[in-house]
């Protein structure tokens, strides 16, 4: 599962900036679990702008490792 497999990436991979793609809606838990693993994420469906915006985003905020 998503969850599963994030929450290993974390703790196999610390400092990797991470973009979820989400077509589940968020509700209050998945959005918790989202913030506390994920540098960021985007719902699906998505155009190619707001993907582009998204790494950009991440890109100008998670330069530093953690």
């Amino acid at each position: 599962d998503g969850h599963q497999c994030l929450t290993a990436l974390r703790e196999k991979v610390p400092d990797t900036t991470i973009l979820v793609a989400t077509g589940e809606l968020l509700d209050k838990d998945l959005r918790r679990k989202l913030d506390r693993h994920a540098d960021g994420f985007i719902s699906k469906p998505y155009r190619m702008n707001e993907l582009l915006e998204s790494v950009r985003k991440l890109l100008d905020t998670c330069r530093t490792p953690r």
